[in-house]
Parts: structure tokens; C-alpha cells; sequence
């Protein structure tokens, strides 16, 4: 195409398609030159301002790509494919009401960007904070995209709406089966309205279908881990830690997999070898403070209260809104007949957590006139 190009000058056609190919081998700065050659010769050939401003847009000159499909519009503006990319960048630059137009003329003219049209505008209104708006216009996105339905489940979670979150994020699986099989992002945020509408056997087996797509993932074996043991399926757990150990690539999620190895092992009675894996939990990170409040529990019922005390102030330092080291601290001190103590500790527990219930007894146990 550039030597037909070069010995034909005049004709637009053939260094157009030494641009397109440019484009497509993501050489972008000669893709660039070449359509900008077309243009000088044919300033209304709207397919050449698209193409220039595609390259634009993928070598990220954002403005430069903003300009040329501008400047295609004003010949064509009709063409809704270019007009979605407008709102996009508006989008992206931060512009909402620009953006907003910008879908909403894509879905008034009508034709296939109209269904994702309906998705960008719905995150133009959840941006805004327009959270019903942007679930209606979710509805009305492309049904064979798992994205849409998760979108939607998103903004139904941040309503407050678990059980139609929990109907989007499963149309999402179902369909990003067919279409995108590979991604797990569906399965997790299903597993996670799940958990947070209190079924962790129904988030335990998405959680294992996010691994089944996805691999060894430490985020979702991490979360299997703490699932299994808090519902004391030990084996399974067992599995879940070790294969989070086997993953962890940080300090940080070394130490979470071993925090969880440590309860595991208070859940079987092992004290010394949880209180182990605690400690090797400090040595990977010694900013979390729930491996503070876990050793502190672990000494407390051991009875070591002095040791117990120190590592719950070390927590409670890190993180003072730890309602659960508030209320352990408030415990020893009781335990211990240190009542002022005691109570600012509990008092603490209650301001941080309303719910928290065992503080709020203990509290209203001591306070109340004898």
C-alpha cells in the first residue's frame, strides 16, 4: 500500500490503507502520519478523522483524538460509533454532563452503540450519584453482555437491594460463560453478595468456581481460607491456607495467609503452633492490627494478661477503630479488677460500633447502680 501510495500521490485510497494497516500492527505514530497525508489531500473523508483519531486515542492523545472525531462529526454526525468514543474520553476526562449528551444522542439515533450507550450513560449517573437512574439504564444495556448485569448488580448492592445484586451477578455468570470464560471478576462479586447477605455455603462455591476459572489467585483463596474456618471446615481450610501460602507474592499477603493458618490452629486446639503462625504473621507485616488482636486474644486465654495488654495497645495504636482489641482490653482489665480501665476500654468498643454487644453488656454491667 505505501509503494502504490508513493507512485500514486493522488490517489487517497492507497496511503488510507497503509494507515488502517499501520494501525492494526499498533504502529501508531506511522498510522498517524499516513492518515494526516489523507486528510490534506481529502479534508471531508470522515473515515480518514475517524481512523486519525483512533490512532490518537491508542497512542493516548487524548486530545488530539477528541479533536479529529470532532472534526468527522461535523461531516457525518451520524455515526455512532465514533460519537461513543466522544463520550468515552468525555467520561474518562472527568466532563459527566458532556459525557451524558454526548450517550444519550448515541441512543436517540438509535442502531448497535445504543445498547452500551444505556451501560456509559448509567456510569455517568452512578458517578453522579444518581444510583436508581443509572440501574434503569443498566436494564436497558446489551443482555448478552456479562458486563452489563454487572454493573447492574453493582449499583443494586450499593441500594441496598442484595437479592436483585445477587439475580444480576448470576445472569453475569451465566452469560460470561459464552463470552468471556475466562474472567473471574463475576463469580467473586457474586460470592461477595453472597456473603454479605449471610449464605457463605452459596459465596464458598462461587468463590471455588472464581478459582476453577482463574487459577491460584491469591485474593480469592485467601478469602476461601477465612470462610472454611470460620465455618470450621478444617480440611478444607487447611487446603485454602496452604495453597495462599503458596501464592503470596508480599509481605502483606503472607502475613494475612498466616494470620488465617493461626486461627486456623486455635480451631483445633493447637495454642502453640497458632501462637506460631501469629508470630510469623508479625514478621511478614507488623502494620496489621488484626494479628495484634489475635495474639492478644490467644495470650489472654492463656492467661498471660501483661503480654496479652501489650500487643492489644500495639493494635488499637495501629488502628483505633478496632472495636474487637477495645472490647479484649476491656475484658482483661475487668478479668483483672482495673474498673476505670475497663470501662474506658468498653466505652471506646461502643463509640467505634454501636452493635458491638459483648462491650455494651460489660459496660452496662459496670455502670449500673448497685
Amino acid at each position: 500500500f505505501k509503494r502504490a501510495a508513493d507512485d500514486d500521490p493522488g490517489q487517497a485510497n492507497y496511503r488510507f490503507d497503509e494507515a488502517v494497516v499501520y494501525g492494526l500492527l499498533q504502529q501508531q505514530r506511522q498510522a498517524s502520519i499516513a492518515y494526516q497525508d489523507v486528510l490534506s489531500k481529502s479534508p471531508s473523508d470522515t473515515n480518514a478523522w475517524f481512523g486519525y483519531a483512533g490512532v490518537e486515542y491508542m497512542a493516548g492523545n487524548q486530545r488530539a483524538a477528541l479533536n479529529a472525531y470532532l472534526r468527522g462529526l461535523s461531516i457525518d454526525s451520524l455515526a455512532t460509533g465514533p460519537l461513543f468514543t466522544v463520550g468515552y474520553i468525555l467520561f474518562e476526562q472527568g466532563d459527566l454532563s458532556g459525557a451524558s449528551t454526548t450517550f444519550k444522542r448515541v441512543i436517540e439515533i438509535g442502531g448497535p452503540d445504543a445498547p452500551r450507550a444505556h451501560v456509559n450513560l448509567g456510569l455517568c449517573y452512578e458517578a453522579k450519584g444518581l444510583l436508581e437512574d443509572a440501574a434503569r439504564e443498566y436494564t436497558m444495556g446489551d443482555l448478552r453482555d456479562p458486563r452489563t448485569f454487572y454493573n447492574l448488580g453493582l449499583v443494586r448492592r450499593k441500594l441496598g437491594q442484595i437479592e436483585l445484586a445477587i439475580k444480576a451477578f448470576s445472569d453475569a455468570v451465566t452469560r460470561a460463560e459464552k463470552v468471556r470464560p475466562n474472567e473471574t471478576r463475576y463469580s467473586i462479586a457474586l460470592a461477595d453478595a453472597y456473603l454479605s447477605s449471610g449464605r457463605p455455603q452459596a459465596a464458598i462455591a462461587s468463590y471455588k468456581k472464581a478459582v476453577s476459572i482463574g487459577g491460584d489467585d491469591f485474593e480469592i483463596m485467601i478469602r476461601l481460607a477465612r470462610l472454611t474456618t470460620k465455618r470450621e471446615k478444617l480440611s478444607d481450610a487447611e487446603e485454602w491456607v496452604n495453597r495462599s501460602l503458596n501464592t503470596a507474592q508480599t509481605g502483606s499477603q503472607r502475613a494475612l495467609a498466616y494470620l488465617v493458618q493461626g486461627l486456623l490452629f486455635e480451631k483445633r486446639g493447637l495454642m502453640e503452633d497458632a501462637l506460631h503462625s501469629l508470630n510469623e504473621a508479625l514478621t511478614a507485616d507488623k502494620t496489621n492490627a488484626d494479628i495484634y488482636y489475635n495474639l492478644g486474644v490467644l495470650y489472654a486465654r492463656q492467661l498471660r494478661y501483661d503480654d496479652a495488654v501489650k500487643v492489644l495497645r500495639v493494635a488499637v495504636r495501629i488502628d483505633p477503630d478496632h472495636a474487637a482489641a477495645w472490647t479484649q482490653l476491656g475484658n482483661i482489665f475487668y478479668t483483672r479488677g482495673i474498673k476505670d480501665q475497663a470501662v474506658k476500654a468498653y466505652t471506646q468498643a461502643v463509640r467505634i460500633d454501636s452493635s458491638a454487644i459483648e462491650a455494651a453488656f460489660n459496660l452496662k454491667m459496670m455502670t449500673m447502680p448497685r
